[in-house]
């Protein structure tokens, strides 16, 4: 094994032992979750793939962005700063769709996966073409490339969250740290996935946390129209006495 990859995987074992103690533990002597041991796992399971996919999204960025941009210091700078501060504004347009429901997370995960996959063609296509252009264009080329990504991946947090707060109160600090964890060991997951598998990969491998995060989202917009029907029904069918 690689003496980089073994260094990986260790960081990854320490990592996971230090999420645990510092985050994990505190919360569960802190805060008890009060939902049902199957509703929470599924809640916490999708606050772990928007931070997973999201922080692989971004370790890719960064390397594939690196030689468009001059070298990975450019890139690492760029890319964070644009990738955050367009999610920091998505998060922010995301606040007048929180009450719509599951349905409009779900459209938010869905336009998330539509402007993933044209930026990954963009990466693999149009930026090999754009490499004569002077460094101060391809900043902004890289900039405009990533706006669209960072406003989409930014809406379904802040909306999930309010929907999670809604169920059940208990569920805020536990969706906040278990989406930290993820996006802390994600990261190191994300760059083995890089040099064993290659950029494109893990990319879809974050595209599939996403389509998960989907999956889930719609089976509870499904589950929230049913009662929806149901408790329509409920009220419309006359009461029946007896005696």
């Amino acid at each position: 094994m690689p003496k980089g990859l073994r260094s990986l995987l260790l960081t990854l074992a320490e990592l996971s032992c230090l999420s645990v103690i510092f985050v994990l533990l505190p919360l569960r002597s802190g805060k008890t979750l009060q939902l049902r041991a199957r509703e929470s796992a599924a809640w916490l399971a999708l606050f772990a793939g928007l931070g997973c996919g999201f922080i692989a999204v971004e370790i890719v960025l960064i390397q594939k962005l690196s030689v468009f941009l001059g070298g990975p210091a450019y890139s690492m700078a760029l890319t964070l700063c644009a990738l955050l501060v367009f999610s920091g504004v998505g998060s922010r347009l995301s606040q007048s769709w929180a009450a719509s429901g599951y349905r409009a997370a779900g459209s938010m995960v869905l336009g998330v996966l539509v402007v993933q996959s044209l930026e990954l063609a963009f990466l693999d296509l149009g930026v090999p073409a754009l490499l004569g252009l002077p460094h101060v264009w391809r900043c902004v080329v890289a900039v405009v490339a990533i706006a669209p990504l960072g406003l989409m991946m930014g809406m379904p947090f802040p909306t999930l969250l309010a929907k999670a707060g809604q169920a059940s109160e208990s569920l805020l600090p536990w969706a906040w740290g278990v989406n930290a964890c993820a996006t802390v060991l994600g990261s190191v997951l994300a760059t083995i996935s890089s040099l064993t598998v290659g950029f494109n990969r893990t990319w879809l491998f974050a595209m599939g946390m996403y389509l998960l995060v989907g999956v889930t989202v719609a089976g509870r917009c499904r589950m929230e129209l049913y009662g929806k029907q149901s408790g329509k029904t409920h009220r419309r069918t006359p009461a029946m006495s007896i005696g």
